[in-house]
């Protein structure tokens, strides 16, 4: 039943009609739970889910806001055009395809379930059921087959980098020779088209975003208060003036703290209807509905809405920041975040700086069709990921030369697959399937900067933000010089070599 516009009339009534997911509640305090929820508007009106104080005052314990699952607010319904994996064909050699998606994009073997790789005929049908017309042929081999899956030997090829699989030609040639013909020695960047996404949110939105971050040092002492989002923005502004004045051609995916779609927040309410569906199926919650007054399980429904909103808000910013990108048409992108620490805010602790690129799609989602093609694309790309690879690493150990700070050398994240070089070793460069890489089909690489939450980087960090842009010296000037500097380097070895120059490091 769908709801009377402003309403929360759907909310009270859940129907149990589709099957699913059903998430587990377990640790939820139910005088927690009252205290949490205490502030939620009943009814749930449109004015409501569009006024950022809500979101402030209506919240969930962590425990049951894991029931909010960002794939749910990313899954596709509709069956993909598999036609357009023909784009790939005689592009890429089998033993390549296999090795990286052993390596990167599905080390455990779920797609064997879906594709069929045809060694007979050297072909890939990726949906031989649904669509067995579909049939996309490989590039010759250029040595013996099976070499790039021997080089790491078995299980251990998961992580490591190899070899580039067109050697013999440079990354994206005709852009190369673009570059060339327009380069300078004062503005070794001419014509590089980069695109800079400055993660997350600023303002009014960081709040609602979750990445706002307060820290009073001592009881009557100042609040510090240090959001991402503008954190983020302030370094892309910083770096595009430093790749500008390179001769680069620089697009922002935000240059304002405000949202980048044009839509209304209430406008994602079907999506929480939908969520809300899901929920009601899970026994547990069922249960804990029970233990609530009337009162507070509208109260309750209205906070699960008001979180689904917020999810689905994040996702379709990704999609508009994705799209932005797009349209330039970028040899490279960098997508600017700053980490949070692996302990309490307000405490000092060591720092680390990491990068990522994409790959490693969770394989419990490549039941969903989408998954499925976008980790194809992503086992076809192996040229644009060696490259992402490089700029990955460049850029983690420009990071920690202008910063002080080491480089990864441990994985915090289940979701993360750490890129080795050929000796094992950690580069500080991870494969994650982050929404924002998997929509971009160019080499991105998205920089995990210092810890926002660490008691001195606060500190720091305020004062930055605080300081006249450009001012040197900040850490916020440092960590954009630092990803300056490594798209210059970048750069230099794309346009300074004959061969592919973007192989294991």
């Amino acid at each position: 039943m769908r709801s009377t516009p402003g309403t929360a009339v759907f909310l009270l009534a859940l129907p149990s009609l589709l099957a699913g997911c059903r998430p587990t509640v377990s640790g939820v305090h139910v005088g927690e739970l009252r205290r949490e929820i205490a502030g939620c508007p009943v009814p749930l009106t449109d004015a409501a889910l569009d006024d950022l104080a809500t979101y402030q005052v209506c919240s969930l314990p962590p425990a049951l806001s894991l029931l909010v699952r960002n794939d749910y607010a990313d899954d596709e319904l509709e069956l993909p055009d598999l036609r357009a994996l023909r784009r790939h064909a005689g592009q890429v050699p089998r033993s390549a395809f296999e090795a990286q998606l052993r390596r990167f994009v599905d080390p455990l073997g779920v797609l064997a379930a879906f594709v069929v790789i045809d060694a007979e005929r050297g072909l890939l049908l990726p949906d031989p059921v649904l669509v067995p017309e579909v049939a996309v042929p490989f590039a010759p081999e250029p040595e013996p087959p099976g070499s790039h899956a021997a080089a790491c030997g078995g299980g251990a090829c998961a992580g490591r980098l190899v070899s580039p699989v067109h050697p013999e030609r440079p990354y994206r040639a005709a852009r190369r020779a673009e570059l060339l013909t327009a380069a300078a020695p004062d503005r070794p960047l001419a014509g590089l088209r980069v695109v800079l996404d400055p993660g997350h949110a600023g303002g009014a939105f960081g709040v609602m975003e979750e990445r706002h971050v307060v820290y009073r040092p001592a009881p009557g002492a100042r609040e510090i208060v240090i959001q991402e989002g503008d954190l983020t923005l302030r370094t892309a502004l910083e770096l595009r003036g430093k790749l500008a004045a390179r001769g680069a051609e620089i697009t922002l995916t935000r240059d304002a703290p405000e949202l980048v779609h044009p839509f209304p927040l209430h406008a994602f309410r079907p999506f929480a209807e939908r969520l809300l569906r899901r929920i009601v199926l899970d026994p547990k919650y069922a249960q804990l509905e029970r233990r609530l007054s009337a009162q507070d399980r509208l109260r309750l429904h209205a906070a699960l809405a008001v979180f689904a909103v917020k999810k689905q808000n994040r996702f379709e910013s990704l999609r508009w920041r994705a799209r932005a990108a797009a349209r330039a048409d970028p040899d490279l992108v960098l997508s600017i975040h700053y980490d949070a620490a692996p302990f309490p805010t307000g405490e000092r602790g060591p720092q680390q700086v990491l990068a990522m690129v994409s790959g490693f799609p969770d394989a419990g989602r490549l039941y969903n069709p989408f998954y499925r093609y976008r980790a194809l694309e992503a086992a076809f790309a192996v040229d644009d990921f060696d490259a992402a690879a490089h700029l990955g690493v460049l850029c983690v150990r420009a990071m920690s030369e202008r910063l002080g700070f080491p480089v990864a050398s441990e994985n915090r994240y289940p979701d993360h697959l750490p890129i080795r070089d050929a000796h094992g070793r950690q580069l500080g460069v991870d494969a994650w399937d982050g929404a924002l890489l998997r929509y971009l089909d160019a080499p991105a690489v998205l920089t995990e900067g210092p810890y926002v939450n660490e008691r001195d980087e606060m500190e720091r960090l305020e004062a930055a933000l605080a300081a006249a842009p450009g001012t040197p010296g900040t850490h916020i000037e440092l960590y954009a010089d630092a990803l300056a500097s490594c798209v210059e380097t970048f750069t230099a070895r794309w346009l300074g070599s004959e061969r592919n120059p973007f192989g294991p490091m």
